[in-house]
């Protein structure tokens, strides 16, 4: 049930810069449907960021409120339209393509952003998360660099970028443990691709490091940087960092 008693309508006020346009509303039901739609149109459309976030935190992973991302889609569209240069609305209509199942579309997107805003952070991070759906290693590696080179302290791009060559060396281990022995006598291709497994896990080792340094508490960081120990036989490093 929802924490609402019966249906009803809450109008959202605007953020500062949005004061004095027109409103959104949220249609809150007790089967926990959300609809977005506007009142009406005088003179600018009204467009609350807290509606958005709160959208998509409720119903990113219910697959049937999903569908209604069509809805906000179309009032992000709207917005951006009387808004152009609002930075809160480029970075939510940014943010509603990540899981689009078009990836070199969000890329463009993406890409376009950071070009008008080449020191924005989040913005290069999410251009490494979207190359790294596509498996492109080197551009995946260079936007995570360029996030890293703007936000030094950025965690998640340390520990995402340590994870993308820990499940690299991963495969690599899978394929020698595949080689067929007849093929492979004189066990070279096996000494080849464990010596490019070691690589890999050595290169995830210092990002998951780092990662870990800067968020100790950080659960994801630790145990993944347990993994890239256990993986290089760093057993005493790992039984430190615990449970």
């Amino acid at each position: 049930m929802s924490i609402f008693s019966s249906q009803f309508c809450v109008a959202i006020f605007a953020t500062p810069e949005l004061l004095g346009f027109n409103m959104i509303s949220l249609l809150l039901t007790e089967k926990n449907h959300l609809k977005v739609w506007n009142l009406r149109f005088d003179r600018k459309l009204y467009l609350a960021n807290f509606v958005i976030k709160f959208y998509l935190r409720k119903y990113k992973k219910n697959e049937k409120q999903r569908k209604n991302k069509e809805e906000l889609a179309k009032i992000l569209t709207k917005g951006r339209a009387k808004f152009p240069n609002n930075k809160n609305l480029e970075i939510h209509e940014l943010n509603s393509t990540l899981d689009n199942s078009d990836i070199q579309a969000s890329i463009d997107k993406f890409a376009t952003a950071f070009k008008n805003d080449p020191t924005n952070a989040s913005i290069a991070f999410n251009l490494g998360v979207l190359y790294d759906k596509i498996q492109n290693i080197e551009k995946t590696k260079e936007f995570y660099g360029k996030a890293i080179e703007l936000k030094p302290d950025y965690g998640d791009a340390y520990y995402n970028l340590g994870v993308m060559y820990f499940n690299a060396g991963v495969a690599k281990n899978k394929e020698m443990n595949s080689i067929d022995d007849a093929k492979d006598k004189d066990g070279k291709i096996y000494d080849r691709l464990k010596s490019e497994r070691d690589a890999l896990f050595k290169q995830a080792l210092p990002n998951l490091e780092k990662a870990h340094e800067i968020d100790p508490k950080n659960p994801d960081y630790k145990q993944n940087l347990k993994k890239v120990y256990a993986s290089m036989n760093m057993l005493d490093k790992a039984k430190a960092l615990g449970e």
